[in-house]
This record gives C-alpha cells, structure tokens and sequence, in this order.
C-alpha cells in the first residue's frame, strides 16, 4: 500500500533528540506543534469607527492543536539535530505512521508519528545560510553531535566546535541593500 507524503507546518516543541542504535545507525525525534489560526470575530465585533470600517487591527487564534514526534534516520538526523533548536517553525514532509505493540501485561499500545522525507524552516520567519557536508555518520575520526538530551544547546557540555576539533562558526560579511538582497562577500572563521 502505497502512502502519501503530508505537510506539516508549525514550530519545534524542544531540540531534536538524537541516538544511536545497537546496529549503528543514527535515529533524531523531533516533537512538532502545529495549529489553524482563525480571525476571532468575537474580539473584532462592535468596534466601528463613525464611518462604519473596523478601525482594530484583526485578532488571531489559534484552534486544533496537534502535537506530533517526527522521526529520521542516519545523515538525515545527523543534520537535523546539528541545525534546529526548540521554537523554530519548521515545514515537514512525510509519512504519516503508526506503530502498534503488546506489553507484558497483555494491553495493546499504539503510536502515530512522521516519518520525514523532508524537513525545513520556514523562511517566511528566518533568513538561513547553507553549508554542503560530507557524510559523517559512517565514518571514523570525524565528531558526530553529542546522542540525547543536546547537553551543549544548554552551556552543560562541551561547545560542538571544540568537539569537531576547532571548527566553530562563521562570520560573513554581506554586499547589498536590503536582508532579502543581500550577497555574502567574504566569510572567516
């Protein structure tokens, strides 16, 4: 049975979880909330100004909360957990997916995540800057981001820059008027 790929947009509840797996692959959960936001006619009614036009500016709200895990594999989460942090409004793809066991005891349990094909931010809230990686989960020597709760997200653990050896970020200078049009002219470390 073949599954259609949904779309999902909403923000990052926490930063991405990620683990390694007895067999050696890598697995980042992410946990995403999503709503629908409507006018709140309530908010706007009544509030004419004497030509009879609304003279408030529209109030929002947000109705049918969802909360959902998404789940990826190997590079793909290597790369998701290296570049998202709680709060940032995401854009997934994927599969919609449900697990179903048996515990001890006999009760049934069932589980329905994403599985992604596709994440991404939203760029109508960010401007972002890329950078090509060579595959690093399968090789030796090369650092891969700390596994669980993203110790160095919160000044508890070792900064990934100094755990990859002294790679840390980079500091460009832009050519241009305004951010959207903006081009990098140089970038140091």
């Amino acid at each position: 049975m073949s599954q259609y790929p949904i779309t999902l947009t909403g923000r990052l509840t926490r930063d991405p979880i990620l683990t390694k797996t007895s067999t050696g692959a890598y697995k980042a959960k992410l946990r995403v909330a999503s709503s629908r936001r409507i006018p709140d006619r309530q908010v706007d009614a009544g509030a004419n100004d004497p030509e009879g036009h609304n003279s408030k500016a529209p109030q929002w709200r947000d109705v049918d909360h969802l909360y959902i895990d998404v789940e990826m594999w190997n590079q793909f989460a290597i790369n998701v957990r290296k570049s998202l942090a709680k709060g940032m409004p995401l854009v997934i793809v994927g599969s919609l997916v449900t697990e179903q066991w048996r515990d001890d005891q006999g009760t049934d349990h069932f589980r329905t995540f994403i599985k992604a094909q596709y994440v991404g931010l939203d760029l109508n809230r960010h401007v972002i800057g890329t950078k090509r990686l060579a595959p690093q989960y399968n090789q030796e020597n090369i650092a891969v981001p700390q596994l669980g709760d993203n110790a160095h997200r919160t000044g508890r653990g070792p900064q990934p820059a100094a755990a990859a050896g002294g790679a840390g970020r980079y500091r460009c200078r832009y050519r241009g008027g305004p951010l959207s049009s903006r081009t990098i002219r140089s970038c140091t470390q």
